[in-house]
């Protein structure tokens, strides 16, 4: 993927989020010309157990790779609970308290990447207030080193499939 300068300004936004949120480690990511995927591994400890940082706890979200699911069957964002999918697959929402989003969790961090990824991809084409994310995101809790290559795979080849994409303009 060769990227103009607001994929490549997406793209430093990205990089970016472990000096903004310390407990984020990056792993495999692209942008592509509609989207981006990447992986975010979130790490909290607190007295050596591990504490929530996102997702709700116990919660069954669909490893990768899984097939993008259409605007409407996003979930809402509330505190903790799940939601299901068009399939019938459970998402887990970001957690929040009655302050909103809670720090460091995946909302958070997601929430920070497009706010700023936005005002520099503005700044970039000189408009002020155009959207360029959807308003939620595609969440998926990795459980093991199969799901994580499995995962690692997706991200990378998904380039290679840009021609097949619905949201492709030359395939509208």
């Amino acid at each position: 993927m060769y990227l103009n300068a607001v994929g490549e300004s997406v793209s430093r936004c990205w990089r970016d989020i472990p000096r903004h949120f310390p407990r984020a480690a990056l792993d495999e990511f692209v942008v592509m010309p509609n989207h981006l995927h990447g992986l975010i591994h979130i790490a909290d400890y607190e007295n050596n157990t591990l504490t929530h940082v996102g997702a709700k706890q116990g919660s069954s979200a669909s490893p990768c790779p899984a097939p993008p699911y259409p605007e409407s069957s996003n979930p809402t964002q509330s505190s903790g609970k799940t939601t299901k999918g068009k399939a019938d697959e459970p998402f887990a929402l970001p957690l929040r308290d009655k302050y909103g989003t809670i720090a460091g969790s995946l909302g958070a961090i997601v929430q920070n990447f497009k706010s700023v990824s936005t005002r520099r991809a503005n700044k970039t084409n000189g408009q002020r207030g155009v959207k360029i994310w959807q308003r939620n995101y595609y969440d998926r809790i990795i459980r093991n080193e199969i799901e994580l290559r499995a995962c690692r795979d997706y991200i990378v080849n998904n380039p290679l499939k840009w021609d097949l994409d619905d949201n492709n303009p030359a395939n509208v």
